[in-house]
């Protein structure tokens, strides 16, 4: 049986999770995605339970070791090795979640759908893929995609420009979001929340943000 190519398997994981939170009763099951970043170790190793040269970024994220000898896996962590070259740690494991609803008890309103490492603040197309992959099921089975967030960087901008533009053309039946909660981590929220001088800093210096409070 041929191998799935990578959406196909995407797209299988997304049904199985609908499906998981089907009712009897037919209806469709709404769901959105989350997608965002979160920082990993930079390091490469061997995973024996994998048999494969883990942690670089995509797609050298998994280099399969086996029936190599030592000393070639040895060129290919020093970046010696003439096929693949210099291999670069991943510095970010980039995450979509689909995000449920209405799920029956006992099941997770949320489910991991697909990760992939990269740089710091790498733009690619993880995000298009599964907006794709989203819409395909939506349009195939009992899943209804409505809506999928990121956290607003600039990197990400362009991908919520153009699901809103694609969705206010009657093109498309989703929206894209960037996460409110976002900000909570800059300065300028810092600015206006409040809560007095612990942790709130521009840059190296440290503010009593007291002074600054919107009461």
């Amino acid at each position: 049986m041929p191998s799935l190519q990578p959406h196909e398997k995407l797209s299988k994981r997304m049904r199985a999770a609908i499906e998981r939170r089907s009712n009897n009763g037919g209806a469709a099951v709404p769901f959105s995605l989350a997608i965002d970043a979160t920082k990993v170790p930079q390091v490469l190793e061997a995973s024996q339970g994998y048999k494969a040269i883990v942690g670089g970024e995509h797609p050298n994220h998994m280099i399969i070791i086996k029936d190599k000898t030592q000393d070639q896996v040895k060129l290919i962590l020093d970046g010696k090795d003439p096929a693949i070259g210099k291999v670069t740690a991943a510095s970010e494991v980039k995450v979509a979640i689909m995000s449920f609803q209405h799920s029956p008890p006992g099941i997770s309103p949320t489910e991991v759908i697909a990760a992939r490492p990269q740089g710091n603040n790498e733009s690619n197309d993880f995000i298009k893929m599964m907006e794709v992959a989203a819409v395909s099921v939506s349009r195939t089975g009992r899943g209804r995609f409505v809506n999928f967030s990121v956290d607003g960087v600039s990197v990400e901008s362009r991908h919520v420009w153009s699901a809103l533009c694609e969705f206010l053309s009657c093109k498309a039946n989703h929206t894209g979001t960037t996460d409110p909660n976002h900000n909570m981590k800059s300065w300028r929220h810092q600015l206006t929340a409040g809560g007095g001088c612990v942790g709130k800093t521009i840059g190296m210096y440290v503010i009593d943000i007291e002074n600054y409070s919107m009461n």
